[in-house]
Order: structure tokens, then sequence, then C-alpha cells
């Protein structure tokens, strides 16, 4: 789950990024001409965008390649802790202290490190922010009381009556404060320092503070709070927040002097001034609340009082709100010319021919493929020329028997030559092998059960678990052993804590109810896609309509050949991995 996360927050960071930019540059040349409303609530299509939520279903993106006559090598079941224990260290020898930390390595991969770390750092940041939020307000509200002078009590209520302001905002003065500032949301003060001012002055002071609280610029401040908590990561994010903060005034500003003459307008910047002179400098600030101003934007402020801008910029904000609402579709608009009528999985299907057709599946956390075989007696098993000598590639065995597609099969045990075990040729496999009837090879008693696929004469695909004397009672021609198995008879079996498997590239085989088989690849350990558990390849092999299903061996081993390639990408640094087995189509 966290790596979902982590992963859009990432791809959201980017194209929030994209935004900043394009809005700071907006400024820099077209915004000058625009209102200072404008430049100020133009981010807030940036901030909208970085914290709505968001949903990603799984897209099947299908780029089918159909032959005449062409054969597809079905995919091969997936040993997970073979395959994690290599990824971990292949030169460490195995003991139990070596393999405890191997799972917890596996567990843990790097994403999964990624997202953790931000939600920690996130989650200190947001409860730092809260913490000294409440603390301010606390000491502000605590250390103040109601204003008693009725002049400016009169001033306050006109005021409110004016601007149409319902909000009951309560009236304080205190020593704490040395300007003028709004706090609070559901609970508003507008807190004035204890200075005596001159009724004008304490008009233009008050209409500031409540025009900030008629233009919800409170509740802005808590959205940026919450995006610069979030993406705390994006330096961007810091350069946005600091436009906001000395736009909120300059938007404000623009708002009360609105109609304003020049007189008028020039009384304003002289009150402005001569109330940031109290400001003290120990004076402790905090960015949820509302206040004058910074001495540091005055030269801005006053430049924008005394140059009125008129252009509103109403066909910019359409645009804009247009162009975020597009990068949603930088997520999902793939799958919209890919649909079917497949239930909770989106196909797409170019027809060209019933034989074989491929497809690519794909959401924010992986990607991979699987191969549609209409005639299920042509899967084969296929196996390495030199067993229990040295194992070959999945393209390799594909080649030999003449198969247009295949899939990496069985596991393997054979050890390397320091003695570690799971890091050899792949020439030595594990459980059973049949083909064209025959048992080729078995290291298990001839009544001993173990979890396998097979397909018999008729072409029927069976999961589950069955002995060697089974297998002739079945008429089974074809036969390959792994665990776990995920889907028999339209059920999904209980598979507890992903028996024991962690997230990593993933192989399987199924069969769907009209026949047809499927063979699945999911890659694993990259940006692109971090692999699957075995619970989640469980689901995909439902929701693509597999009523028997079984796990094939995966990790480095994970492969995928198809006329004449290999289409996915093996997570094995060498490339393709030996094996002794493939799952091909002939």
């Amino acid at each position: 789950m966290i790596e979902i996360v982590i992963i859009n927050i990432l791809r959201i960071a980017i194209i929030s990024s994209i935004g900043i930019c394009l809005i700071l540059i907006l400024k820099k040349t077209l915004f000058k001409e625009y209102t200072k409303n404008l430049n100020y609530y133009i981010w807030l299509i940036v901030i909208f965008r970085m914290i709505l939520p968001f949903k990603i279903p799984i897209h099947i993106n299908m780029n089918p390649t159909i032959f005449n006559n062409m054969d597809v090598n079905n995919s091969v079941n997936d040993i997970e802790s073979v395959n994690n224990i290599e990824s971990i260290n292949n030169s460490i020898i195995n003991n139990p202290v070596i393999e405890s930390a191997k799972q917890f390595t596996n567990d843990f991969n790097m994403l999964e490190m990624l997202g953790y770390l931000w939600l920690a750092i996130t989650l200190i940041i947001v409860i730092y922010r809260i913490f000294t939020y409440i603390k301010f307000k606390n000491i502000i509200v605590d250390l103040s009381c109601d204003v008693q002078d009725t002049k400016i009590r009169n001033i306050y209520n006109k005021l409110c009556i004016e601007l149409k302001i319902n909000k009951n905002i309560l009236l304080k003065v205190s020593d704490y404060t040395s300007v003028p500032l709004g706090i609070g949301f559901f609970k508003a003060y507008i807190v004035l320092p204890n200075i005596n001012y001159e009724e004008k002055e304490i008009e233009w002071i008050l209409k500031h503070e409540l025009m900030h609280y008629k233009k919800n610029d409170i509740l802005y401040k808590f959205l940026v709070m919450t995006v610069t908590s979030i993406y705390w990561f994006n330096p961007l994010i810091y350069i946005m927040n600091r436009y906001i903060n000395s736009e909120c005034e300059l938007a404000c500003d623009e708002r009360i002097l609105y109609n304003c003459d020049f007189k008028e307008r020039q009384n304003y910047a002289l009150i402005l001034i001569n109330s940031l002179k109290h400001k003290e400098r120990n004076f402790i600030e905090n960015n949820l609340t509302t206040k004058l101003g910074d001495k540091i934007i005055l030269k801005r402020r006053f430049d924008s009082m005394f140059n009125k801008k008129t252009k509103k910029g109403i066909l910019i904000v359409l645009l804009s709100i247009i162009f975020a609402t597009c990068s949603f579709g930088v997520i999902s608009v793939k799958s919209l010319a890919s649909t079917s009528q497949r239930q909770e999985v989106q196909v797409s299907i170019e027809k060209k021919d019933d034989s074989i057709k491929s497809y690519e599946i794909h959401n924010s956390k992986y990607k991979g493929y699987y191969l549609e075989i209409k005639d299920p007696k042509k899967v084969k098993i296929g196996y390495t020329s030199k067993l229990m000598v040295e194992g070959e590639t999945t393209s390799q065995i594909a080649e030999e028997n003449n198969a247009i597609a295949a899939i990496n099969g069985g596991g393997f045990v054979d050890t390397s030559a320091e003695g570690i075990k799971w890091v050899g040729n792949g020439g030595t496999p594990t459980g059973i092998i049949m083909t064209g009837g025959k048992i080729v090879y078995s290291d298990l008693e001839a009544n001993k059960k173990t979890d396998l696929f097979a397909i018999t004469k008729e072409g029927i695909l069976i999961v589950g678990k069955y002995s060697v004397n089974e297998l002739s009672e079945l008429g089974a021609e074809e036969a390959l052993s792994f665990v776990p198995s995920l889907i028999i008879n339209g059920e999904m079996t209980s598979v507890q804590g992903n028996a024991g498997l962690g997230r990593a590239p993933k192989t399987a085989i199924g069969q769907k109810r009209d026949g047809t088989i499927i063979m699945l690849v999911i890659d694993g350990n990259g940006p692109e896609s971090v692999g699957v558990t075995i619970n989640e390849l469980q689901e995909i092999m439902f929701k693509l309509g597999a009523i028997n299903a079984i796990n094939l061996d995966g990790g480095k081993s994970t492969a995928m050949y198809y006329d004449g390639k290999i289409i996915n990408k093996p997570s094995n640094s060498m490339g393709e991995r030996t094996v002794p087995t493939a799952v091909i189509v002939k």
C-alpha cells in the first residue's frame, strides 16, 4: 500500500512542479497586466491538483499481435522465496539468521523505505505545525481581552455590514501582539495591539483584516500548509508558498482600494507604514494568521496600490483549469482508448486472429504482460537440453522447441560452485516435469502430492495438489509443479500472509471458462514496476477471468518470450536467467 502512495505522491509532485514553473514564467510576463486577485488565486489550481483525492484503477492496455498458425508460450509458476533470496545477496551463505534478514529486506524494499520515510517526516511536520499553531493561538487568545472602546466597536460593526460578513468574528486587544492580525477559522478572532490608533487608522486596519476573512484567506493558508506538509521534499513548493504569502496581501489591498481615489490610497499606504513601524523584531509569527503584511514587500504593495490593473483573466483561469483537469489524464487516459467488457479489468482488443493475443497490464505500482492462447492443446512444457547439468534461458528453450511464445516455468534448487543454494546455473529442477504424457523428472515419491498444474489430452488445465500416480489417472499430457495454487474451480484459494513471499516479479498460468490459457508475467524491482505480492497476483488472475490458476517461479527468473524476443524486463542484472523449464506454445 505504501508503495502506491509514494509513487502517486512523486507523480503528483512532478505534475504540480510543471504547473508551478509555468505559473512563475507567466507571472514574469503575461500576468503582469492582470489583477492581483488573478495572480493570487491562480495558485489554487495547482494546490487543488495536489490535495484532491485520487484513485488509480488497474488499466489493461492491449496491443494484440496475432499470427496465423502461431503459438504462444505459457508462463511458469513463481517461487518467491527463491528469487527474493537471490535478489538480496547471491554470495551470502544460507543460514537461519541470514534467511531472516533476507526476508525482511525483501518485504521492505526501497520504495517501501522511501514511503515510510516520507510518511514519518510528513507526520512530524504536520504534528509540529498543528502544535505550534494551537500554542500560538492559545497564547494570543489567553493574553487578550474584548475591545471595550465604543467607537472601535461601532466602526467594526459598520464594516461587517458594509462587507456583508455574517461570520461571528470576535474583536480582541492584546499586549502580546505588535501588529493587527486575524487568527482562527472555525472560531475566528481579530486581535489588535494595545496601541492608540486614530479613528481613520482603525477603520482601515479593521477593513483590511475583515477583507482577509471575506476572501477566506485563512482557509487558503490551511490548504497551503497541507501541500507544504505533504510535498515537503519539493523545493518549488516553498517558492510557491512565498509568492502566495506576498500576493495574499497584494490581493487584499486591491479589493479594499478597488473604488478608492488617489487620496484614499495615499492615506491607506501611510497607515500601513505607521502600523508596521510598531512591529517588534522579536514578534513571533504564524503562517496560519492574517496580518497587515511585512516590511519586505512594502514596495510591491505601494506599486500595486497606485497602478490599478483591470484585466481579470477569466479566460486564463478557464484554460488553467482545463490544463489541471488534463493532468489527471496523465494517469488514466491510456485506458480510455482500451476499454472492453471485462469486469473490473479494462481491456481493449484489436482483433486480427483468435489464436493468440498479447496484452499489457499496468497500474501505478506495477507493469506486466499476459498472453491469451485460444487453443490450450498448444501449450506444452519445455525444458533445458542439459537437464541436471545446466539450465537455459526461457528464450533458448522456446527457440529449441520452435515455440512462438514462452514463459519461465518451475523452480530449481541447484547450488553454485561455492555451495550456495539457488544461485547455480538452473540445471537442477525441483518437483515434477511432465511433457507428452511422460514424466521427464520428479524428485518426489510416486504417491506424494504437491501443488502443480496439468493440461489433459482434452486441453483442460487442472490446478491443485496431485501426485505422480494421479497425473496418469487424470489423463495429463503436460504438468509442472510449483506453489502456491491461486484459483481452483473458480474460487480463490486461501493464501496466508502472501505465502511467506514478498513483493517481486511474478509469473503465473491459468485457464478461463472458455478454455483460453492465460500466461502472465509481472515485472518488478525497478522504478516502473515494483512487482506484486502473491495475493495481488491472485486477484489479477481472477479479474482476468481465470477459473484455475497457479503461481510459477518468479523473481529474477520471470521472463516472457513472444514473437522472437523477450517482451518484459527481467530483473536479473545479467539479462535472462538460466532456468530448467519453461511453458511454451508450439
